[in-house]
């Protein structure tokens, strides 16, 4: 079988909201052990495991996955479909056009030629590039991308803590982008109170 590289363990354990520790004691369920220290060292390339171990790794996350599944809120499920984007070559100007002369929408994924996201541009990344015409020229980096079934965890809660902050969210085994997650998508009560999360003690944000 041939594994990921070991690069993912990291990027696949913050998706899925766990820490080392609970990673370890997933291991050790397993009969396989492996402590926190040791997965900071291969997170940071610090250390190469054989391939045993990464195999076990590897499994122990798909098995927390399978476990988060049927169990809270998906990113799919929450996240805003009516999506707008802008194309790198584009103008600025574009970009102001499609946020709508309120404010309506405050981050726009970028996209390439192959519609694939290479970045993202905000009010506040125009902002501070005054100057710039196209897009490509003010956009900011491409931000985390989760699949569509992905439970929305603790994890991925924390890294909408800033309100200038997004997720976007892709289909079911592919990279094209279906929605956005905001800071406000969060929020139990939105839309009068209509949308009941399931998941106990869901915070406001």
């Amino acid at each position: 079988m041939l594994l990921p590289k070991l690069e993912e363990i990291k990027k696949i354990r913050i998706q899925l909201g766990v820490t080392k520790t609970v990673l370890a004691k997933q291991l050790e369920k397993n009969k396989t052990k492996v402590s926190r220290m040791l997965l900071y060292m291969i997170e940071e390339k610090n250390h190469s495991p054989n391939y045993k171990i990464a195999e076990d790794i590897f499994g122990a996350l798909h098995e927390i996955e399978n476990n988060q599944k049927n169990k809270g809120i998906t990113a799919g499920e929450i996240c805003a479909k009516d999506l707008v984007t802008v194309r790198c070559n584009e103008k600025v100007i574009t970009a102001k056009k499609r946020m709508g002369q309120q404010g309506k929408y405050t981050h726009l994924p970028v996209l390439d030629v192959t519609r694939e996201c290479v970045g993202l541009i905000t009010s506040n990344s125009i902002l501070k590039n005054p100057n710039a015409v196209k897009v490509e020229d003010a956009m900011e980096g491409r931000p985390t991308i989760i699949n569509e079934d992905m439970v929305i965890t603790e994890g991925i809660e924390a890294l909408l803590s800033n309100t200038q902050s997004c997720i976007l969210v892709s289909h079911r085994n592919s990279s094209k982008i279906m929605g956005i997650i905001v800071a406000w998508d969060l929020i139990p009560n939105k839309e009068s109170m209509k949308h009941n999360w399931k998941r106990k003690g869901q915070k406001r944000v």
